[in-house]
């Protein structure tokens, strides 16, 4: 998405910064085969839960960079490289090893439920509709 020169061997298809009315990013990013795009939690959040390869631009000025990536990779497909490398435009190999990554396991898919029931737990809260409650 957006006006990025590329250049490559494969099929490609340009967005324009405004999608199309009823199309949102992560409709996108749901039918995308991968992602390439920097390293943040709603790209990391959409390409996890959608099981799509997600190639991270590192943000060397973000302190959260090394756990996101950390993290990620331990969820999902993925692989990174730095702003210099992706301002070269020699993509290709970081969106291929994002796609050859094996797929680490199954994540929650209900997040909200998780946190919810994380937090009744944290402060001994009785869940509703449980006998104590």
């Amino acid at each position: 998405v957006g006006d990025l020169p590329i250049d490559a061997d494969v099929p490609t298809r340009r967005l324009s910064h405004t999608l199309p009315a009823g199309l949102a990013l992560t409709d996108v990013i749901a039918a995308a085969d991968v992602v390439l795009g920097k390293a943040g939690y709603g790209l990391a959040s959409e390409c996890a839960v959608h099981g799509v390869p997600f190639a991270m631009i590192e943000r060397p000025n973000f302190r959260e960079t090394p756990v996101l990536v950390s993290k990620y990779r331990a969820i999902g497909r993925s692989s990174s490289c730095s702003v210099d490398e992706f301002f070269s435009g020699q993509w290709e190999p970081f969106l291929e090893e994002a796609i050859a990554a094996e797929a680490p396991g199954e994540i929650e898919r209900d997040g909200a439920n998780v946190i919810a029931n994380r937090i009744l737990e944290l402060f001994d809260i009785p869940r509703p509709g449980t006998p104590e409650h």
